[in-house]
């Protein structure tokens, strides 16, 4: 139960860091700084969780893969979107 909590703060704390990020397609505009810090945050206290939980690789490689789909699927959801909104 713990290890799903901890991926959906990764999901999370990724998510606002692509939404606060200025080259971002899924909303009109970014969002504010704010949601940048609030986004550290979260993947700060995911961090913590996850170090306090498990040991040794495992730690390394789970937090990397899911902060790495975390950080493409945003543009391909983008990408898809858009697509049917006529914008190609």
């Amino acid at each position: 139960m713990l290890n799903s909590f901890q991926v959906l703060l990764l999901i999370a704390g990724t998510l606002l860091f692509y939404l606060s990020n200025k080259n971002q397609q899924l909303l009109p505009k970014k969002l504010s700084r704010g949601f940048r810090a609030v986004s550290y945050l979260i993947l700060l206290c995911a961090y913590g969780f996850i170090f306090s939980q498990m040991n040794g690789p495992s730690v390394i490689f789970q937090s990397f893969v899911v902060v790495m789909l975390g950080l493409i699927i945003p543009p391909f959801v983008a990408l898809f979107t858009s697509h049917n909104k006529g914008k190609l």
